[in-house]
């Protein structure tokens, strides 16, 4: 830790004095695998070494190739998920990298494995870019991109839900070649959350899971990307197409992702969750408003499960974060957050998101216009009563409002 802090800070000076910017860059690869790895460890000395490169990074040459570029931006995109503390610093760089990135020429000098790392730091930093995907994906449908580099961008398209067209995932689902499970599980993940986009697209995804074995070195994570990528497919596919999909895949894999699925727990709620199941508890004298909070349904989680009188449906009420949104536009979801949407809907829920943005908007100590706030998103049209004759009566909202919202809820 010490050497690659000590190293750091000589590779900030030789960017200022604009030399070795090629190993500079390498240096940023390698303290981003330090922070990944140490997370908490680092202290304030080290965290200012990397600091002071990420700023000295922005400063790059006229033309630095396409590796040095990429790798900046997966660098600095697993800075700024290893490091809260260095998040502005990473994200300002990270931006400096994905601008050079956009230049018309990057793709005449980038390799595949170029590509695919820009990819995978995009989905990394949650940084939606559809024009760059778009370009990354016409690269690299020709390109003999080897499974570690497929997977990367067909996870990556997953995570920021931009789908390539069929054609092209078809061609990345193809590659041959080595490789393992933990590549495999990303490639399938990523092709069943973009199942969405087509039929065409499912059933490339259905092929995909079929032909998956168990491997005995296989990590629980990989394995709960196969069941959750089976939760996917029974969507998107007719119930015949799904039937066949089940019966084709492996029993064995089947189960192992089954028990793996089923032995996960969410983290705890945060501070935010609390605050919104508390307000909702608040509302259960008035209108019998009934929340449990991280209830689980089937194999599903809800955030907030809430039953409204008079109302035939269950409402899955979400507190959505930061982490549910791309970092660049907190208003667009991502891939996974889309997907346990569909899924909740498809369960026969309601499915209503409470952003963060909106939810930190209201003053923490006005209780009352948080209820009025639910009151809305619940659409409870009762008259709400507070104590000393306040009272919230439910309308609704102007359309600009409504049109805003509802690009939350897509």
């Amino acid at each position: 830790r010490r050497a690659l802090a000590a190293l750091a800070s000589r590779a900030a000076e030789a960017v200022e004095a604009a030399a070795h910017y090629k190993e500079v860059v390498t240096v940023a690869w390698a303290a981003a695998k330090a922070q990944a790895t140490l997370r908490e460890e680092v202290d304030d000395e080290e965290r200012e070494s990397t600091r002071r490169l990420l700023v000295a990074l922005r400063s790059a040459p006229a033309a630095p190739s396409a590796r040095d570029v990429a790798t900046l931006a997966w660098a600095c995109a697993k800075i700024r998920d290893a490091d809260w503390r260095l998040s502005a610093e990473a994200l300002e760089t990270f931006e400096t990298a994905i601008s050079l990135a956009s230049r018309r020429d990057f793709f005449e000098r980038a390799s595949p494995r170029d590509a695919s790392q820009l990819a995978s730091a995009l989905a990394t930093a949650a940084y939606d870019a559809p024009r760059l995907f778009e370009r990354i994906h016409a690269f690299v449908a020709d390109k003999p991109l080897d499974l570690g580099d497929a997977s990367a961008v067909v996870w990556a398209s997953a995570v920021v839900d931009r789908p390539p067209d069929e054609a092209v995932l078809e061609r990345l689902l193809a590659r041959p070649g080595a490789g393992s499970f933990f590549e495999r599980s990303l490639l399938v993940w990523g092709a069943a959350v973009l199942g969405h986009a087509s039929p065409g697209h499912a059933r490339l995804a259905a092929r995909a899971l079929a032909a998956l074995r168990l491997d005995r070195r296989a990590k629980p994570d990989d394995l709960r990307r196969i069941h959750q990528s089976l939760l996917a497919l029974r969507l998107e596919l007719d119930p015949q197409a799904f039937d066949a999909l089940y019966l084709a895949l492996d029993q064995d894999l089947l189960a192992k992702a089954r028990t793996s699925w089923n032995g996960h727990r969410e983290r705890a709620s945060s501070a935010r969750h609390t605050a919104v199941a508390q307000t909702l508890q608040a509302l259960k004298a008035q209108h019998k408003v009934v929340v449990t909070v991280r209830d689980e349904y089937g194999d599903l989680y809800v955030d907030m499960l809430v039953r409204l009188p008079n109302r035939s449906k269950l409402i899955a009420l979400e507190f959505d974060g930061p982490s549910h949104f791309c970092s660049n536009d907190p208003r667009r979801p991502l891939g996974d957050t889309l997907l346990k949407r569909r899924l909740l809907g498809a369960r026969g829920f309601q499915v209503i998101s409470v952003s963060y943005l909106d939810w930190d908007a209201i003053p923490y100590w006005s209780t009352m216009e948080r209820q009025r706030y639910l009151q809305r998103k619940l659409q409870i049209t009762e008259t709400l009563r507070y104590r000393g004759g306040d009272l919230s009566y439910y309308s609704e909202l102007p359309p600009e409002t409504r049109k805003i919202l509802a690009s939350t809820n897509s």
